[in-house]
């Protein structure tokens, strides 16, 4: 099954990413903005460490002095992270080296590896696509057989993931291999896009470009802006540009013997790619990443999912320092690829700042005791000015992937995680990779609650401290009056907004189709009338018509669907209304239908269309590709 190249008339074409958003100002205007607020934070921690701790107790003034410097670093690294953004026009060549798919799984749903496995063959360009079970599963044995996929199953799972991988890179022989993992759906241009790189013969691995087909709310704002943004699309990038990228997780292709060559993917870490990498870089190896979305992916859809896969990439990094390949003390690498890799080392460190932020505002509520002594004056003119401008800059050097409170936020959900990551890596035992099931669940409030127990447990002694203070001035006792008051309590109430904010992101999320809907603005024939198909997923649909049709009705929808090939076919489909409701303002009804029942040559072009034609179709706007129609 081979998908159309998206443009074979031409040997090089220009392509661009609606999904990327752009900054609304100039490079030079954000690099001023930022470096503005960086030096203007010199002077405001210079001033807080000479003339803000007479009389203060140190057990207050140092840790938020302390929380403020790692702050600050924070900004001085993002400022650095994004000061180099590359051109985000990208083209696409027949592919020159020869390239193998490789799609690992370990105990998935076999619809996750199915939607995979359609999605790799019909990357253009592509010599095979492997299934690498580690599982074990008769049904993926059998999906393989039907699709024509080599499938390859171990003894054991030694290594796990990155065992599996290594296992098959011998048995190979394409130059290049693509690494994908279940959930993980490929684009038909992802090789014409990334063939390119490999022209220099230094470039070992290029990640490719991502994004989150289910639109999970767990990860997603109100705007559809995913929690990773700023870093794929903006730091990644910027790192990518200045040639200090680490190998981040992902889909990714990569040169077959520079892998071998430092023994496959390292199996003794969580994070199997982040290891490779600095053993890569440390023998001159360049790490790629092509920002540009060359594939889906089927994210977590639980809390737990997401906290264990946040963990497993926080500890897995951290655990590097006490390696021989450490980025901090090995040798071969360049100060820029440290710095790179300090980046992604420090952002972590952030848990620790909230804590020690949120630990002084706590004891200032219950004590009436002040971190700091300043005059009006001094904070009117250093303190709020700073605060304003590294606010800003934080806003502007994300280009337009960060509000303000997003990172507050993010640094927030992640409290514990990530606590608890980097004590475990600098002083647990184990570092094994941990399989983590991306399967949707219904999860939902107090259940998804009790996974951040760390953030609702801060959350609730934060907010008896403001109740305990309030009690108190109110019967007059106490330091804790006036202008200092107002600011702790605005500090503590803004802080009490985003804990909330973020708990209750999350414990509203509750995912309860099985499989993801795509909107279309497509028709099909729903007996003999020319119908509106609203949404389609490879289980179901929804449509609007004129007639009205009950629950529990069974109806025979038709159309014509493009196949991989790019010849399309007519495509029939049995189905019962489990839904159906009127739409008054054009007097029409919505209906929704499951699907009872179709062959598997049908199935498979509704999850083609569905997890490849439809998301190509949208991200390559300027690429025409057959879709479903009316007959």
């Amino acid at each position: 099954m081979r998908a159309p190249v998206p443009s074979p008339a031409a040997a090089t074409q220009t392509a661009t990413d609606p999904y990327r958003r752009r900054a609304a100002v100039t490079e030079s205007t954000v690099r001023v903005v930022g470096t503005a607020a960086a030096l203007w934070g010199i002077l405001y921690l210079g001033w807080r460490l000479r003339a803000t701790g007479d009389g203060i107790s140190p057990a207050l003034f140092w840790p938020l002095l302390v929380a403020e410097i790692m702050g600050w670093v924070g900004l001085v690294m993002l400022l650095t992270q994004t000061w180099h953004m590359p051109d985000r026009a990208w083209t696409r060549r027949r592919p020159d080296f020869t390239a193998d798919i490789v799609v690992t799984t370990y105990n998935d749903p076999v619809a996750t590896v199915r939607t995979s496995l359609l999605g790799a063959l019909s990357v253009a360009g592509a010599s095979t696509v492997v299934l690498a079970d580690d599982g074990g599963s008769e049904e993926l044995q059998a999906l393989a057989h039907r699709l024509d996929v080599p499938y390859v199953q171990r003894s054991s799972i030694t290594g796990a993931r990155a065992g599996n991988i290594n296992e098959l890179l011998p048995r190979l022989s394409s130059e290049l291999v693509v690494l994908l993992a279940a959930g993980q759906v490929p684009m038909p241009d992802l090789l014409t896009a990334t063939d390119r790189y490999f022209d220099d013969p230094d470039v070992a691995v290029v990640v490719c470009g991502s994004r989150d087909a289910t639109r999970a709310r767990i990860t997603h704002s109100a705007d559809d802006r995913h929690e990773q943004a700023l870093d794929s699309e903006v730091t990644i990038p910027s790192l990518d540009r200045s040639g200090r990228l680490p190998w981040v997780e992902g889909p990714a292709v990569v040169r077959r013997d520079a892998l071998i060559k430092v023994g496959g993917l390292a199996p003794q870490t969580q994070t199997p790619e982040y290891l490779t990498g600095l053993r890569l870089q440390r023998r001159g190896k360049l790490i790629r990443h092509h920002a540009e979305t060359l594939c889906e992916t089927h994210g977590p859809q639980s809390v737990e999912a997401l906290m264990r896969i946040r963990e497993r990439s926080t500890r897995g990094r951290w655990s590097t320092l006490r390696t021989a390949d450490s980025p901090v003390w090995a040798g071969g690498l360049s100060i820029g690829a440290r710095l790179g890799h300090a980046s992604l080392l420090i952002r972590p460190t952030m848990a620790i700042q909230k804590v020690v932020m949120i630990a002084v505002l706590i004891v200032t509520l219950f004590t009436g005791a002040l971190p700091l002594q300043a005059s009006v004056y001094e904070l009117a003119f250093l303190a709020v000015p700073y605060l304003v401008l590294s606010g800003a800059g934080r806003v502007i050097l994300g280009r337009g992937r960060l509000e303000p409170g997003d990172w507050t936020k993010q640094d927030l959900r992640y409290l514990g995680v990530h606590l608890t990551a980097m004590v475990g890596a600098l002083f647990g035992s184990s570092s094994r990779f941990r399989y983590v099931s991306r399967a949707a669940t219904t999860e939902g409030g107090v259940a998804a609650l009790s996974k951040l127990r760390f953030l609702t447990g801060l959350l609730i002694v934060l907010v008896g401290a403001m109740a305990f203070r309030t009690v108190a001035v109110s019967r007059d006792p106490g330091s804790l009056r006036g202008l200092a008051l107002l600011v702790v309590f605005a500090l503590a109430g803004w802080l009490v907004v985003q804990m909330m904010d973020v708990l209750g992101l999350l414990s509203r999320h509750r995912q309860r189709r099985r499989r993801f809907r795509v909107l279309t603005d497509m028709q099909a024939v729903l007996d003999d009338t020319i119908v509106n198909v609203l949404d389609i997923s490879p289980l179901g649909m929804g449509l609007e018509t004129a007639h009205r049709y009950g629950v529990g009705d069974e109806v025979t929808v038709m159309g014509t669907l493009a196949d991989a090939t790019g010849s399309t076919q007519m495509i029939e489909l049995t189905g019962i209304v489990r839904h159906s409701s009127e739409i008054e303002e054009r007097s029409t009804w919505r209906i929704g239908l499951e699907f009872t029942g179709f062959d598997a040559a049908s199935s498979d072009l509704l999850i083609w269309f569905c997890a490849v034609a439809h998301p190509f179709h949208s991200l390559r706007r300027g690429v025409e590709i057959p879709l479903l129609t009316a007959t």
